[in-house]
């Protein structure tokens, strides 16, 4: 039998979407491959079910379900609560890229004929809201090892998905368990340096990392309820080590007085006083929360600016989400100064 040329070859390959997504971008004379930006198929783009990133899953909001959604089989936005929430905010995302594009590209891996998702599930849920066919990605080369591949998804959520807390917690917690699983017998669990290392925080943040996955039980349930949201008050909370101590700094937290005990009121002003200084500026107050200054950067720039000017943004990081805020506030200072 004469051998069959490389071309009879490629014609007799099943006709998979990825495949048809390189064969039309190859005559498009371009070249597919890891490490390249390219439009892939919505069709064959799967979400990886062990990504860090969680909670839309656990409101049941998937792809499966969001195709029913648009082909009008059931309706997320119906009733109350945190699944309706998280729609709107999806659409909100879905209306932004309609009208101004993917301005981040979504990250993906090669898994067989398809392509999982690395980072930017809400970007591909978003496209299929608007019923796109195609969705821009860059295509990552897939490491050798299951715990590589977490702590990428890891890392590049905690850059640009702004994962919650008890979602970062949840995270390394799985991604500790593969280091252990790829060690073998005896292994011991990830030290600060190594956390630090495969998710790229500083040494610092990973001892705080690893202060709130060993909390007690009480404060990891205001983690995982959403009550305790800061890395650093959680971290504080964490580090006392009296039982007693413990749970009356976890009430303080949870009436929003702080981990610290409660400060000594101010001396009342000397009688016959002078009234200082005018004030020559608006104080706009300080919080520990990087999740208040993220719903409010969001509320005022939507979420497709929000997203390009947060970007890379470490939401663990008070000082970088602190230097971050100051420019919002520079942003809106000067639109709002154009308006006037």
């Amino acid at each position: 039998m004469a051998k069959l040329s490389k071309r009879e070859q490629l014609r007799k390959l099943p006709a998979s979407p990825a495949l048809q997504a390189t064969f039309r971008v190859a005559r498009e004379g371009q070249h597919v491959q890891e490490g390249r930006l390219q439009s892939i198929p919505t069709a064959s783009v799967v979400p990886d079910p062990e990504q860090p990133r969680t909670r839309l899953a656990a409101l049941g909001i998937t792809a499966e379900t969001v195709r029913a959604h648009v082909a009008g089989h059931t309706d997320l936005t119906k009733g109350r609560g945190a699944r309706k929430e998280a729609m709107e905010a999806l659409q909100d995302l879905a209306k932004s890229i309609e009208e101004h594009g993917l301005i981040q590209p979504i990250t993906v891996y090669p898994d067989g004929e398809r392509f999982a998702i690395g980072s930017g599930e809400r970007r591909f849920l978003a496209h299929l809201l608007l019923g796109r066919a195609e969705i821009r990605a860059m295509v990552r080369p897939r490491p050798d090892s299951r715990k590589r591949i977490f702590a990428q998804q890891l890392t590049e959520n905690l850059a640009r998905e702004n994962l919650t807390l008890a979602e970062r917690i949840d995270g390394l917690r799985k991604l500790d368990a593969l280091h252990r699983e790829e060690g073998g017998e005896g292994e011991a669990g990830l030290t600060p340096q190594q956390i630090a290392q495969l998710i790229g925080v500083s040494v610092r943040q990973a001892y705080k990392y690893l202060a709130v996955m060993g909390a007690a039980e009480s404060v990891m349930t205001a983690v995982q309820r959403g009550a305790i949201t800061g890395l650093s008050q959680a971290a504080d909370l964490a580090g006392i080590k009296n039982p007693e101590e413990q749970e009356a700094a976890l009430k303080r937290v949870l009436s929003g007085e702080g981990v610290a005990p409660p400060p000594t009121p101010a001396a009342p002003p000397k009688a016959g006083g002078g009234r200082g200084r005018p004030t020559t500026k608006v104080t706009l107050g300080a919080t520990t929360e990087p999740a208040v200054v993220a719903a409010l950067a969001r509320s005022y720039l939507g979420e497709q600016r929000f997203e390009s000017l947060f970007k890379g943004v470490d939401w663990a990081d008070l000082k970088a989400v602190a230097k971050a805020w100051a420019g919002f506030v520079k942003a809106v200072e000067e639109t709002e100064g154009r308006r006037g």
